[in-house]
């Protein structure tokens, strides 16, 4: 009976669609190594060469923020130990990356989410783990995500739960920091000249 219980909480259902994350951009010339560098320079809070690696006109927004200085300014770099930078550009380089009209983009489903779904209105599980019947860690578990697509109500991040809603009709709760918006920050990469550079780093649309 248990066994039993656990298999159908895990089991692939067709009225469930995944968007797990990928990698496509491996086989481009020289952006394994620049996406290690990255990863190295977000671990080690490391400003200047960050800057550096990103164009001197990179795209911080859709309200006309672009520049090397203006992202010192707006992700507050003066100070890199409190910059929230770090966690977001560290999150975003995990999750995958796709190819799109000669750029690397990250996470992956910014660019492979399906053109039928709103990106508006989609979230990805991207924490695999249970879907609780109430917004608490000792709530029985209604289903197992695993890269779920899912749809959600009011959005309020500073919440430590969100109530979530399968593609099945069921309902139910799961930390706020387990799902994301496929609109959420993105940073896209290009090559000039031989060298990558980050192009931009935004989110919305």
């Amino acid at each position: 009976m248990v066994l039993a219980l656990l298999l159908l909480l895990a089991a692939p259902a067709a009225d469930r669609p995944r968007l797990p994350p990928v990698d496509r951009c491996a086989s481009a010339p020289g952006f394994t190594a620049f996406r290690e560098e990255l990863l190295g320079v977000v671990a080690r809070k490391d400003v200047e060469r960050l800057l550096a690696l990103s164009d001197e006109n990179i795209m911080l927004s859709f309200g006309g923020d672009f520049g090397r200085e203006a992202m010192r300014k707006m992700w507050e770099l003066d100070r890199p130990a409190g910059s929230l930078i770090w966690q977001e550009l560290g999150e975003a380089l995990k999750l995958g990356c796709a190819m799109s009209e000669g750029g690397a983009v990250v996470p992956s489903m910014a660019t492979t989410l399906p053109a039928n779904e709103d990106a508006f209105e989609v979230m990805i599980a991207v924490k695999p783990g249970p879907l609780r019947a109430a917004p608490n860690d000792r709530a029985r578990a209604i289903a197992t995500l695993d890269w779920d697509l899912v749809s959600i109500g009011e959005w309020d991040p500073d919440n430590r739960w969100a109530r979530i809603r399968l593609r099945d009709g069921r309902t139910g709760y799961v930390r706020t920091d387990a799902v994301r918006s496929p609109i959420d920050y993105r940073a896209i990469f290009e090559r000039k000249d031989g060298k990558w550079k980050m192009r931009a780093f935004v989110a919305g649309d």
